[in-house]
């Protein structure tokens, strides 16, 4: 089959791409005989990635794409993507950052993409198909579910499979009520009550899901044998613990640790399903049925692993050769199996902490196996049975960002390298703007988030919700010295550890200094996450775990709340062999937490958290120290506010098999705290009293902390907090967690700070701004009313209610009373040119040609024209001189003047170029006055007013940028819509959002070289908008494509109140949504942009100015 593959793209090369890059179509609907164009697309995307692997064999070695236009793209067999499909390795070396990729420098060299505005989907599900009503149930069925349940056959050619979906989701394998264990048993042994097991005909099909006498643990075992006389099974795979009962000490609601799975006695609801591997058979009661009551569109999954991406390992070696820039965007993955433990020898000793997960195997739907500078962009990872993402091995980097991952059997995102050694090739990793939640459904101790023997990641702004056990894992916990089965065993690197220090090894903080050289979970930053709703299922979990790891771990900045379940013993913990982490400026609010709010077992730093609404005194200590010494720990700023029922502000907990001495807490270097009892004012006396005899704790205090609103999550501090005097820094909550849920998120992910008095803006349609003129009249109400209920900014043109009040000031201030009666946040400018001397309002009225010469005064505010010696002017309007420093003070006193007279709340400034081009040889003089008069303005008009520059993103108005608080990007010609021109125009709206600046992005169709055609037979402004309907899905995408926060569109044709703010677009006013992230130039040197908002997906053209704006 691959030899005729490439046989077939070998002769049709040409017609898929050009010299430049390669771009190639599949589609469902498409055949892999096809050339893969966009009206002839392939079938499958491992013939397209055949193709280009036959492309670049014949010199084609640009960087190429493989859009996948919608519907579901089965895989039958994981696809590898090799060092064949990356980029090729040069000699270059580029600095890392302190933490995660940073910046990936070169574009992808293969995108696997969606196709802009549609929705792939990539599953390895294969049809169960041939359903029949069960009509002789077996006796093993129950009751209530005898006539309910459907037969067919297991799909062709597959053997196994432990997951089954619907087009609902994963469906729910038949599972009993459970049972405890009568006794305890060994890793492979498991004592069971009368009738709880019996010696089924397909028993290797059954499994037990159990909690093998740990909190923190739940394995899924297949049975090899069962004694219902004895009651006595055994397991054909050995447990992490011995198979025995749960510690009275273990939150375990249910009392019960075994469940058994994949019976028909277990098969008694809606959605569940059975299959028996003996028979072929696949037994199913559908909750989603045809209408003829059978169940529908039934997928089993082939494979664990949809993609991978693997680069040459050389796993005894020191170095790899990894796969280089490959990049997914836009693609839902799903539908894969969950990877089961089958035997002991791929088992025991490869499994990372306490088996959480295994190491080097296909769990997830994507894995990366040796990997640089790959990303994952904007994808869905859903209703499968293991993991979302896993980076293996080597792997640096990379960046998954803006993904959701849900409804997954195991992990979110795993990050793994090697085993303890001296081989560190596995850090710089982003994690950035994930939605992870509803993980760990089928093994319930699997994270959203684990770096496992991985460090400097960049761990940031991810939402993690509703799981069975922690939710951000950061751990080694293998000792050097650990048994070859025992946990993470094999995964050392024997050879390249010394004996002394495998011989040598004891939990204390100087034993752990040398071994931290071997444990390469280092230096992670894991800040701004919000964690919630976590620890559902198990017991002794966290919202954040850092255990066995390396120095220099950070976490910080994180929203951990609402996290109610009693199986919750404390939100942050450093375990057990943990030092040298910083647990700092992280709000802990309305958690269970049923021993400690953080809880520390070493030398670690704790400082400015606050901990706040807790649902239960914990039994420990707010913070908890454990175990070993704490000497040296800085405790500081933190904010204690205790439950009403009181609790330790501090535990001490020793452990009677110390290697290290007991924790202290007067050794800790702990003062300037803050701490609160809502009904005892003597809380901490005893603990200040102590800490004080030995020096410690001298400026802490008890008093409130005086939040503005804690309750709703505000955490600021009211004037006169006493944690202003403490130097505790206050914690924003609303800057933690996902960027996108942040609407003033700029595309380069910082954050955009407006000023008080800017417009409201939002994201819920297109953010519009309006200008408008009418010098005949004023708008009836009517038309207000139009207005204001699409836009919250406008500006009143130069003339507007001139004839009909006798000035333009006049004009200004009647609209701006008219519409802040009706919406009084409405922002209103008043308009004044800068270069020409309009005379239309009542303050420069005697710049006409009749009356200049009687105003000497202001004569001299005029230029003069060098060859005539006359003013100069255009169509008898007079130019201002910015040169003069007179003109200057009276134009800027003139502007306030009008803003204060007019109501307005700014200013709109024309025209900011001074006419540098009549005096090329002062141009630079020219350019700095401006910025002075403009900065003069700003002061005259007082604080909290608007001043918006037109044009001011041009390079003239330089010394004007740093004074305004907008710029209009007007377009009034041809030059300025060209592909070249509106690539600037996003760079510098990209620079005016990092600066705090808002963007008017002005579209006058009257400047579209169409537009100009048509005028010449037609110039009514009905057929102007008839034209502007017909462009508006072109330069609105050219538009949205830029689009930062507090960015605003105005479309029109002119600027008067007839052309265009009185007609309705209704493209505008559909749901739109914050932008997903950055516009992808998708070749490049092409002039093809995409970009994704939350219910619009967006494609433009600016060579061919065509576009697609798919709205959802």
């Amino acid at each position: 089959m691959k030899t005729r593959l490439l046989i077939l793209t070998t002769s049709f090369l040409s017609a898929i791409v050009s010299v430049q890059a390669a771009v190639l179509y599949v589609s469902p609907a498409g055949n892999d005989t096809n050339p893969g164009t966009i009206s002839k697309p392939m079938e499958s995307l491992s013939a397209a990635v055949e193709a280009l692997r036959a492309l670049r064999e014949s010199g084609n070695q640009e960087p190429s794409t493989i859009y996948l236009r919608g519907g579901r793209h089965q895989v039958t067999q994981t696809l590898v993507l090799g060092l064949e499909d990356g980029r090729a390795p040069t000699s270059d070396v580029e600095p890392f950052e302190s933490y995660g990729s940073g910046e990936i420098s070169s574009p992808a060299y293969l995108t696997i993409a969606a196709f802009p505005g549609e929705h792939p989907v990539v599953s390895s599900g294969l049809p169960v198909t041939g359903w029949k009503r069960l009509e002789s149930a077996p006796d093993a069925l129950p009751g209530k579910s005898r006539g309910k349940v459907w037969v067919a056959d297991m799909p062709e050619g597959m053997e196994r499979f432990y997951t089954l979906y619907d087009g609902n989701g994963r469906l729910k394998r038949a599972r009993d009520s459970g049972f405890l264990v009568t006794g305890k048993g060994d890793l492979r042994t498991l004592h069971f009550p009368n009738d709880a097991l019996k010696n089924w005909d397909n028993l290797t099909d059954v499994e037990i899901n159990i909690r093998p006498s740990r909190a923190w643990v739940i394995n899924m075992l297949p049975l090899a044998s069962v004694d219902e006389k004895s009651g006595v099974a055994k397991t054909s795979v050995s447990s992490t613990y011995a198979m025995g009962p749960i510690p009275g000490w273990v939150h375990n609601p249910s009392g019960k640790n075994v469940w058994v799975e994949n019976t028909l006695e277990g098969l008694d609801e809606p959605g569940e399903w059975v299959v028996n591997t003996k028979t072929r058979k696949v037994y199913l009661w559908p909750s989603d049925p045809a209408s003829n009551g059978s169940p529908q569109g039934i997928l089993a999954p082939s494979t664990s692993e949809l993609i991978r991406v693997e680069g040459e390992i050389d796993y005894d070696g020191p170095a790899d050769t990894p796969v280089r820039g490959i990049a997914f965007e836009g693609l839902t993955f799903t539908h894969g199996d969950r990877y089961a433990w089958t035997n002991d020898e791929t088992r025991l000793g490869w499994g990372m902490q306490h088996d959480w997960d295994l190491f080097d195997r296909p769990t997830a739907l994507l894995r990366f196996r040796g990997a640089e500078a790959c990303v994952v962009n904007d994808c869905r990872f859903v209703d499968s049975g293991g993991t979302g993402v896993r980076l293996d091995l080597h792997a640096q980097r990379n960046r998954i960002a803006d993904c959701e991952f849900a409804h997954l059997g195991e992990a979110g995102i795993l990050l793994a390298g090697y085993g303890p050694g001296t081989k560190d090739v596995h850090h710089h990793n982003t994690i950035l703007d994930n939605h992870i939640h509803h993980f760990s459904e089928i093994t319930w101790h699997s994270p959203g988030i684990w770096a496992w023997q991985s460090g400097r990641n960049q761990i940031a702004h991810n939402e993690l919700h509703h799981s069975g056990y922690t939710a951000v894992l950061i751990t080694n916990r293998v000792e050097p010295d650990r048994s070859l089965n025992g946990e993470g065993g094999k995964t050392i690197r024997q050879n390249e550890i010394p004996e002394a220090v495998k011989a040598g090894v004891r939990e204390t903080y100087e034993n752990w200094k040398v071994r931290e050289k071997y444990n390469h979970a280092r230096h992670n930053l894991l800040e701004y996450n919000e964690i919630s709703h976590c620890v559902q299922l198990l017991s002794d979990g966290n919202a954040v775990y850092v255990s066995g790891a390396g120095t220099g771990n950070i976490v910080r900045y994180n929203y951990i709340h609402d996290n109610l379940d009693h199986s919750l013993p404390a939100a942050i913990r450093c375990d057990d062999d943990q030092h040298e982490t910083l647990i700092h400026g992280n709000v802990l609010d309305n958690n269970f937490g049923f021993a400690a709010g953080i809880a520390s077992k070493g030398v670690n730093d704790i400082t400015n958290n606050f901990i706040v609404n807790p649902l239960t005194p914990p039994k420990k200590g707010y913070i908890s120290f454990e175990w070993v010494r704490v000497n040296g720990s800085k405790v500081r700023h933190n904010i204690l506010v205790s439950h009403p029922d009181g609790g330790k502000a501090y535990g001490e907990t020793p452990l009677a098999r110390t290697e290290d001495g007991d924790p202290r807490v007067e050794e800790t270097e702990m003062d300037s705290n803050l701490y609160f009892h809502p009904k005892d004012a003597h809380w901490v006396d005893e603990h200040l009293s102590k800490m004080r005899a030995v020096g410690k704790e001298r400026a802490s205090l008890f008093a409130d902390p005086m939040f503005a609103d804690s309750e709703n999550g505000d955490f600021s501090f009211l004037p006169g907090s006493p944690a202003l005097a403490l130097g505790i820094e206050a914690l924003d909550v609303s800057i933690m967690g996902r960027l996108k849920r942040n609407p003033f998120r700029i595309s380069d992910g910082s954050v955009f700070v407006p000023q008080d008095y800017y417009p409201n803006f939002r994201w819920d349609t297109v953010p519009m701004y309006s200008m408008f003129g009418d010098i005949q009249r004023t708008l009836t109400p009517a038309e207000v009313e139009f207005i204001a209920a699409r836009t919250d900014f406008i500006c009143i043109e130069k003339s507007h209610g001139y004839e009909e009040l006798g000035a333009a000031e006049l004009g200004a201030k009647h609209e701006a009373k008219a519409f802040k009666q009706i919406k009084p946040d409405m922002k209103v400018l008043f308009y004044f040119n800068s270069a020409y001397a309009w005379p239309f309002t009542s303050y420069n009225k005697a710049f006409r040609p009749s009356k200049i010469d009687t105003n000497p005064e202001l004569k001299k505010f005029l230029i003069v024209d060098s060859k005539t010696g006359e003013l100069a002017h255009r169509n008898n309007t007079f130019f201002f001189d910015v040169l003069n420093a007179d003109f200057r003070e009276w134009w800027a006193t003139t502007v306030a003047k009008g803003v204060a007279e007019s109501g307005c709340d700014g200013a709109f400034i024309d025209q900011m170029h001074g006419f540098s081009w009549l005096r090329k040889d002062r141009s630079d003089e020219v350019e700095k006055a401006m910025g002075e008069m403009m900065a003069l303005l700003k002061e005259k008009m007082g604080p909290g007013k608007i001043l918006l520059g037109n044009n001011a993103n041009q390079s003239l108005a330089k010394h004007v940028v740093p004074v305004i608080d907008a710029s209009m990007f007007e377009h009034y010609g041809d030059k300025l819509l060209t592909k070249e021109s509106l690539l600037q125009d996003w760079d510098d709206m990209l620079r005016f959002a990092r600066a705090g600046k808002m963007s008017i992005f002005r579209i006058g169709v009257e400047y579209d070289p169409e537009s100009r055609n048509r005028r010449k037979s037609r110039s009514s402004d009905r057929s102007s908008y008839s034209f502007a309907k017909e462009r508006l899905e072109y330069y609105l995408a050219c538009y949205l494509i830029g689009a930062q926060p507090y960015s605003y569109f105005q479309y029109g044709w002119g600027w008067t109140l007839s052309s265009g703010s009185l007609y309705d677009f209704p493209e505008l006013q559909k749901p739109l949504g914050a932008p997903k992230g950055p516009y992808c130039r998708t070749t490049p040197n092409g002039w093809t942009f995409t970009r994704e908002f939350e219910h619009a997906s967006v494609w433009v053209n600016t060579e061919t100015k065509q576009a697609k704006i798919s709205w959802r």
